[in-house]
């Protein structure tokens, strides 16, 4: 089976983009932990351009047979960490069927477990059985720290939107700042570390304890 999980519709604010963008590249995360799943990178989905055009044809350009999409609204109106309505659908590409929909509605704390509830949603709605390992990685915390997850999730826009010196310079900034806060997050600890490399790369920064700090990172992220 082959799922594409299209960038999910952000409704509140254009400074909360980064959040529904983060939402849906969190969840083709945790699906891709299922064995007998197909999941289209990231990098393809937010970049394929479905303007305009029909779930026949996105199956068609994308090769799969099945389209999760949604919305995401984050409601911080009433002070507080807000609250976080996430609507996601899995539409059949064959017969343009929707097989599932849901509507979560929760304090944002409970932003991770609506990730594995909706991965959760999508196995079930396939009828695919997991073994226990994949039902462990379908709920997997990457932190117990929301602001280092916020963080981690503002470096993650930055490293789609841009490849100028400014923006790797404040997605390094980001992403190291919510390793401080958390160092077991594994997520942050590989995106500071492909931010240092492209860096690297782009001539940008071209120390080398720029270069050794980005292995010893992303050894540290693949250890964890």
């Amino acid at each position: 089976l082959r799922i594409v999980v299209l960038p999910f519709e952000n409704l509140g604010s254009p400074e909360e983009a980064y959040f529904a963008a983060g939402m849906s590249e969190e969840i083709t995360s945790r699906l891709a932990n299922v064995r007998n799943l197909a999941v289209t990178s990231r990098t393809t989905a937010t970049q394929y351009d479905r303007k305009g055009k029909t779930v026949e044809q996105i199956g068609k350009d994308l090769r799969v047979g099945y389209v999760l999409e949604g919305s995401v609204r984050w409601d911080r109106s009433g002070g507080g960490p807000g609250r976080v309505r996430i609507t996601p659908q899995l539409i059949r590409v064959v017969d343009d069927t929707h097989l599932w929909s849901e509507r979560y509605d929760r304090m944002l704390p409970d932003i991770f477990a609506i990730q594995g509830d909706v991965a959760d949603g999508v196995v079930r709605a396939l009828n695919l059985a997991l073994a226990p390992a994949e039902s462990t990685a379908l709920r997997q915390l990457p932190t117990h720290d929301l602001q280092a997850y916020d963080l981690y999730l503002r470096a993650l826009e930055l490293e789609k939107r841009s490849e100028e010196p400014s923006a790797f310079a404040q997605q390094i900034k980001l992403a190291g700042e919510a390793v401080d806060r958390d160092p077991q997050f594994a997520e942050a600890l590989a995106l500071l570390a492909r931010a240092r490399l492209m860096n690297y790369w782009l001539y940008y920064d071209r120390r080398e304890s720029e270069l050794e700090s980005a292995r010893v990172e992303a050894e540290r992220a693949v250890a964890l």
